[in-house]
């Protein structure tokens, strides 16, 4: 008897899990689909029942939405994370990676020796921060930009990462949030958009760091 009523107990569980997230799963497509239409990215369905993907360029900046499937230490095994992935394009002045402490364990294996801290009350001491030019790096991490970093690595239910070199930046925002709705997707990229502007080196800055490389 007790084994009958915990089978109906368990069924109940993984249908009740199942019909959860394709109801989630189809607000995040809708949600996608008309963000994507509205602002004229490539929209990715990816079949039915696979996550969406979005491609394409706002502002300045090119955007990627997308969702990561990412192992856990708990007895789940993994997450389903967002990712949004910026990119700037050219222009840093040096190899640098900076971000939240979830990343410390990725940045420890990049190859970039280079530390210090940076003296603000803006950067907390858990964030991480290696370089293959200190001297380039604080010539370039203003207190206005350590600002920035500060909003982006605090952001509400996220973790952020900021790496670049001399050829790409990137910043990546990974959360749990599967951004069901389209204003909210909105809210977002502006947002981004503006702290990377405010990231984005000057025209001057670049002619300096390109006469001395």
């Amino acid at each position: 008897m007790w084994g009958v009523f915990l089978w109906a107990v368990i069924s109940a569980f993984i249908i009740g899990t199942f019909l959860w997230s394709t109801i989630i799963l189809f607000q995040q497509k809708r949600a996608w689909e008309a963000y994507a239409k509205k602002h004229k990215l490539a929209y990715e369905p990816s079949g039915l029942f696979g996550p969406p993907v979005i491609r394409g360029k706002i502002g300045e900046n090119r955007f990627t939405f997308f969702t990561d499937v990412q192992k856990t230490r708990d007895v789940r095994g993994q997450r389903m994370v967002t990712v949004i992935e910026v990119e700037m394009g050219p222009g840093m002045p040096a190899a640098a990676a900076m971000a939240s402490k979830e990343f410390r364990e990725f940045i420890g294996e990049l190859n970039l020796s280079g530390t210090f801290d940076p003296n603000s009350p803006d950067w907390k001491p858990d964030y991480v921060l290696q370089t293959r030019s200190v001297d380039r790096l604080k010539q370039y991490l203003t207190p206005e930009r350590i600002k920035t970093l500060h909003s982006l690595f605090s952001m509400r239910n996220s973790v952020a990462l900021f790496f670049f070199d001399t050829h790409e930046a990137v910043l990546r925002i990974e959360t749990p949030d599967p951004l069901q709705d389209a204003v909210h997707m909105e809210k977002i990229t502006i947002r981004l958009n503006d702290a990377l502007g405010k990231l984005r080196p000057t025209d001057a800055e670049k002619e300096k760091w390109a006469a001395k490389s």
